[in-house]
């Protein structure tokens, strides 16, 4: 059974179990790069999401400078988010 198969999905348990050991040149080129359009494709995804997650946070920021929500409602969104936010001691590329 090819890695890539006719529809251009990768077998990705092949991948996994035998790796690109004995996978002819042409295929592995094939694999590759469904690989990096699949990462290319999350990458774009996950931006997409931190920018929604900026424009979520600076809206709920003005909503409660503008007193349209209370200290108590700012504050269960901001634990809400929290996960969301960017940890500033970690290095990101």
């Amino acid at each position: 059974m090819p890695l890539v198969n006719r529809t251009g999905d990768v077998d990705w348990k092949k991948l996994l179990k035998e790796g690109f050991l004995g996978i002819p040149e042409p295929e592995k080129k094939k694999a590759e790069i469904k690989i990096l359009e699949g990462i290319n494709e999350l990458k774009a995804k996950l931006d997409l999401q931190n920018e929604l997650i900026i424009k979520l946070v600076a809206m709920i920021s003005k909503m409660y400078e503008d007193g349209e929500i209370n200290k108590d409602t700012f504050n269960k969104l901001d634990e809400f988010l929290k996960p969301y936010y960017d940890n500033p001691y970690e290095n990101s590329s």
